[in-house]
């Protein structure tokens, strides 16, 4: 025990942004419900028999199943980015967040919370400066506004022609954010960063994932299920026949994007683009850790591909009380050389 100490550090907590981040998601949520509610007349409905005014009659219980269920997906969302992402703290209580280094040989890990990332698995540590922290976090409270209710409600008002589309982008992003979790705009930065990136050691770790094992079967995965997703959905809105001229043609084209959007994603899980970030406080210098997640498949082909298609590299962006004592416990165990 005293060749390999546990050491703790503990986050930078500022009760203050914690706050404030709070009170502006609840807040726009909180308002957003209001313009919703308000504008389907259930204010005017409650005071009024139904059966007494024709426009309380035409809202059907369609339109509540959707507007609850879009406030579930946005309540969802928020209350998983106040607890795990922005950590806020009981104001009797506060408590802030603590990271445990154990190098003894036959642990070897870093406890973050409740998480556990083993020490042998990070790669890389960079130190980061204000304008990366701002960044990020901004990613972060933009997925955590009302993007659901937001674009049910833009759908009640009559909007002048070019600004319809504004409902279904919402929807769209909505719609990401649940495929890809609450951090889909951040990794989405994130990836674009290592697309225009100029550093020859980024640029050989970018060419490395593109070498990466499974690749083929990802490719595959994504050219088949998109054209049946997207075939069954336009068929079932279709208000016309289609040839089968042009339902070939559309199956090509889905087949061709779909391939090359699983190819794509396969690509960059094996880039450090996913971002497990922790902002206690007011967006400062912080550290991004690179480790690699490693994932072992229960299914039959774990022995071959699948283990390696759902493993990543994720980011660890954290800034604690103490950085050079927590890169000094670092600097002897990583895997690959660490630049500052």
């Amino acid at each position: 025990t005293a060749l390999f100490p546990r050491k703790k550090f503990l986050s930078i907590s500022s009760l203050s942004w914690q706050y404030s981040v709070t009170f502006l998601l609840c807040g726009v949520t909180l308002l957003t419900v209001y313009q919703l509610l308000s504008a389907s007349m259930l204010f005017h409905c409650i005071r009024r028999e139904k059966s007494e005014d024709p426009l309380c009659r035409a809202n059907d219980a369609s339109f509540y199943i959707s507007s609850i269920a879009a406030f579930c997906l946005d309540a969802r969302v928020i209350g998983l980015l106040l607890a795990r992402v922005f950590c806020v703290e009981n104001p009797r209580n506060p408590k802030a967040l603590e990271v445990e280094v154990d190098l003894h040989p036959d642990r070897r890990q870093m406890r973050i919370g409740t998480g556990i990332v083993p020490v042998g698995e990070i790669t890389d540590l960079q130190a980061k400066n204000r304008f990366f922290s701002w960044f990020v976090s901004s990613c972060y409270i933009l997925c955590g506004l009302p993007l659901a209710l937001g674009s049910l409600t833009i759908q009640s008002f009559e909007l002048r022609p070019g600004l319809d589309v504004i409902s279904p982008i919402l929807g769209s992003l909505a719609f990401l954010r649940e495929l890809f979790g609450p951090s889909v705009f951040a990794k989405f930065w994130l990836c674009v960063g290592w697309i225009f990136t100029l550093r020859k050691d980024d640029r050989k770790e970018f060419g490395r994932a593109v070498r990466r094992k499974g690749l083929l079967q990802q490719f595959l995965f994504g050219s088949c299920l998109t054209p049946v997703v997207v075939m069954f959905t336009l068929l079932m809105r279709r208000v016309e026949d289609v040839s089968p001229t042009d339902n070939l043609i559309l199956f090509l084209i889905f087949f061709v994007s779909g391939g090359f959007f699983g190819l794509l994603l396969g690509v960059f899980r094996g880039l450090p683009t996913a971002p497990d970030a922790y902002f206690t406080s007011w967006p400062r210098n912080c550290y991004a850790v690179t480790y690699y997640d490693k994932v072992r498949c229960p299914c039959i082909f774990s022995w071959n591909y699948c283990g390696e298609i759902h493993s990543r590299q994720m980011r660890l962006i954290i800034s604690l009380d103490d950085m050079h004592e927590f890169r000094k416990s670092l600097m002897g165990n990583l895997s690959n050389k660490i630049e500052s």
